[in-house]
C-alpha cells in the first residue's frame, strides 16, 4: 500500500507496475498526492496479479520494457480480462517505442512519452475520471 499518503475509502485505486524502483517510487508519489490511492508492482506477473485481485483498479499505469513480460503482453491480457475489461491502460513508452503505439491503438491504450510532465500523466488519469461525452461516444 501506498506509504506516501493515508488512503481513504473513496479514493481511486491506481496501479503501477515498473521493475525499475526508482521509477515506480517516483510514479508512486505523484499519484497519490494528486489523491489517489496506489497499489505498486515490481513486474508484470505481480501487475496482473493484484489487478485481478479483490479490488478492480481505476487504471493501471506501466512500462512497455519491463524484465518478465512485455507491456503489450501485459496489456493484451489486462485487455481480454473480464477482471480488468474496460480499465484505462497506460503505457510508459521512450521516443524509440512511439512506432510500437500502432500495435496497441486497437485496444484502447495510452501512450505516455518518457521523459513526461507529471501534468500530463495526471491529466490523463483526470480524464478518465470526468469523461467528454466526445470520448465516451
Amino acid at each position: 500500500m501506498n506509504e506516501f499518503a493515508k488512503p481513504e475509502k473513496n479514493q481511486k485505486l491506481v496501479l503501477i507496475v515498473d521493475d525499475d524502483p526508482t521509477v515506480r517510487e517516483s510514479l508512486e508519489l505523484m499519484v497519490s498526492q494528486a489523491g489517489y490511492r496506489v497499489q505498486t508492482a515490481a513486474s508484470g506477473v505481480e501487475g496482473i496479479s493484484l489487478a485481478w485481485g479483490e479490488e478492480k483498479p481505476f487504471a493501471i499505469i506501466f512500462d512497455i520494457m519491463m524484465s518478465d513480460m512485455d507491456g503489450f503482453d501485459m496489456a493484451g491480457q489486462l485487455f481480454h480480462a473480464e477482471k480488468t475489461k474496460g480499465v484505462p491502460l497506460i503505457l510508459l513508452t521512450t521516443p524509440s517505442g512511439l512506432k510500437d503505439r500502432r500495435k496497441g491503438a486497437r485496444n484502447n491504450m495510452n501512450f505516455i512519452t518518457k521523459p513526461f510532465r507529471p501534468s500530463q500523466l495526471l491529466g490523463l488519469l483526470e480524464n478518465f475520471k470526468n469523461p467528454t461525452i466526445e470520448s465516451a461516444a
